[in-house]
Order: C-alpha cells, then structure tokens, then sequence
C-alpha cells in the first residue's frame, strides 16, 4: 500500500501505521478544540538532533482542520507537507483526532484511510498519542481483537463500519496499551 503525504509524516511524527478504511467518528460526534489554531512547535517526537517541526493549525469551513508541516533539517533545509482534512471528536469525555486520507492498493485502487490519536487537550500542549502498532497486532495473532482487520504486506487494515470502531473505542477508553506514548505539541503563536 502507498499512503500519500501526511500520512508519511504523521507516522514518523506521532509513531503509528495503522489504519482503518471506515471514520472512526459520526458528524454528531465532531467538536472544535478551543484554542486549536495557531503554530504549534513538535517537542517530542522521535527526530534526528537539531531537527525542529513547526505546525501551523488553521479551521475550515467544513469543521476539519488543516496543519501545514514545516521542518527544518540539521543541515538547514526545510520540507513543508500540508494535511487537511483532520476531525477532531469527542466519544464520551475523550477527544480523538481522525485524519482521513487515502491510500492505494498493490493493484493501484485508491480508497479511503483514517489513522487515529488519542488527544489530550492542556491550554496550550495538546498531546497525540496513536494506536499502538505491537499492541493491536498482538490481539489480532491472538484473535482476540474485536473489530475486523485484515493485514496487507506490513500494514494492518481495520475494516469494522463506523458503529462498531466506536463501540471498539469506548469500550477501551481507559486501557493503557491501546494508545502509544503520546506526542506533543507546545503553543508558540
């Protein structure tokens, strides 16, 4: 599977590879985060010394949001991505970032992929924290994952509709390993 642009960068950035092919989230379920926009510095991220990331968080119309990625390499040289297309919702107490995307099959076939973040919200630090990749393929080798997945090559596809990826995510709101080790943003503007 190819997965194109944010995708890249958010797996490097917040740690994760899993996706699902359903939202993880209805439009009831939706909420803006006050104080979202703006620049947001990566302060903890698995990066090489002397890199710095920069998110520069910006609503739209449809109540997503886009953040333009600009990186600045040890070497000097910046990379700038753009992702748009993020929801934020709230599934009882807990925010959840879904960032839809879409991704391409071996056969070249594009259909849709949501990668999701625990979020956790502190005036001016938001953390996100992804699915945890060893955690969830554990369960799955064990069949004791209750969604639906299905792996391709490496990567591993949740396939359960919108209902049961919610009933999923309520259901194991409070477990520890579900989520890796958050990432974090500090407002800077």
């Amino acid at each position: 599977m190819k997965l194109k642009g944010i995708f890249l960068i958010l797996m490097v950035a917040l740690n994760s590879c899993i996706y699902s092919e359903y939202a993880y989230f209805t439009n009831t379920d939706i909420v803006e985060p006050e104080g979202l926009e703006g620049e947001w510095e990566v302060v903890e991220r698995k990066q090489d010394k002397g890199e710095k990331s920069v998110i520069a968080v910006k609503k739209e119309k449809n109540k997503s949001y886009t953040f333009i990625i600009t990186t600045t390499n040890k070497n000097g040289s910046v990379e700038k991505d753009t992702a748009d297309n993020l929801y934020f919702f709230k599934l009882d107490d807990q925010l959840y970032m879904d960032v839809a995307e879409t991704m391409t099959d071996s056969l070249g076939k594009e259909r849709p992929a949501h990668m999701l973040y625990k979020v956790t919200d502190k005036k001016d630090n938001f953390s996100f924290a992804a699915l945890n990749e060893k955690y969830i393929r554990e369960k799955a080798d064990k069949k004791a994952l209750d969604i639906e997945y299905k792996e391709e090559g490496e990567n591993l596809i949740i396939k359960s509709p919108t209902d049961k990826l919610k009933d999923f995510l309520r259901k194991n709101a409070q477990n520890p390993d579900l989520f890796e080790k958050a990432g974090k943003l500090k407002k800077i503007k």
